[in-house]
């Protein structure tokens, strides 16, 4: 099970609290929908990497969304995980980047995907 609050890897921000992930669809929740609503914004903040989430498994962190990249400038839908207590280096939660540890956009609604980029 999560443990919540998610905070980055500096503790510098909640990526997600539990009240924010009750809301999130569960893995597959979305499936049938013609444009999933992405719930969350993460990101790099001195690289490429930006991650929207639409569906999250509260027992395994595991997340399901869109990431984009200067490698992948289209996206890619896929797995990551947003948090693994065992292996946090492969994780959201554990990530940093150029020194600086993945953020959630603050400032994010939840928006239909076709409008993310």
């Amino acid at each position: 099970m999560l443990q919540f609050p998610i905070k980055n890897l500096t503790g510098t921000q909640s990526l997600l609290t539990e009240a924010m992930a009750r809301d999130i669809p569960k893995i597959g929740g979305q499936e049938n929908v013609t444009d999933a609503i992405a719930h969350f914004k993460f990101f790099t903040p001195a690289g490429s990497w930006t991650w929207y989430m639409t569906e999250l498994d509260q027992t395994t962190g595991e997340a399901f969304g869109k990431v984009f990249s200067s490698l992948c400038p289209d996206g890619e839908w896929g797995t990551f995980l947003l948090a693994n207590d065992e292996y946090p280096e492969e994780s959201l939660a554990g990530i940093k980047a150029n020194g600086m540890a993945i953020e959630r956009d603050a400032h994010f609604q939840p928006t239909p995907m076709s409008q993310c980029k």
